[in-house]
């Protein structure tokens, strides 16, 4: 079984930055047209689901597998996960995205910018660091 769990792991993970791969310049192509189409509403709209997305997927990322008929069956763990890692990389990646061009429609001045994108760098960093120490 642990043969097994090492393996479904790295699968999952590899699903994981799959749909990273995909979705991340997909979201940002996507959030092109949605600058220009409206003003402010639609980077609004994106974190709003998002967020949603992030929501619903986390739970069941780590609740056990209600579907898989046997504890060692890896096929039935990760066509269960699967979706909800793919469904959690979405929300997150367009929560990122919909957030950074939001900065630019805070201020039009490069450093201030810069200085928000760097704000919000040390503040992912600082959560970082209280969650893993």
């Amino acid at each position: 079984m642990h043969k097994g769990l090492h393996r479904l792991t790295h699968a999952l993970k590899f699903v994981g930055l799959l749909a990273a791969i995909v979705l991340y310049p997909l979201m940002f192509a996507c959030s092109e047209p949605w600058q220009k189409a409206c003003v402010c509403t639609c980077a609004h709209i994106a974190v709003f689901a998002g967020t949603l997305a992030v929501s619903v997927s986390f739970p069941f990322i780590f609740l056990d597998c209600f579907a898989c008929v046997r504890d060692n069956d890896m096929w039935g763990h990760l066509s269960y996960y699967a979706p909800f890692i793919a469904i959690f990389q979405f929300g997150w990646a367009s929560t990122q995205i919909a957030h950074m061009s939001l900065m630019s429609q805070l201020t039009q001045d490069k450093s201030h910018q810069t200085e928000l994108s760097g704000l919000r760098s040390v503040d992912h960093r600082h959560y970082r660091r209280l969650l893993c120490s």
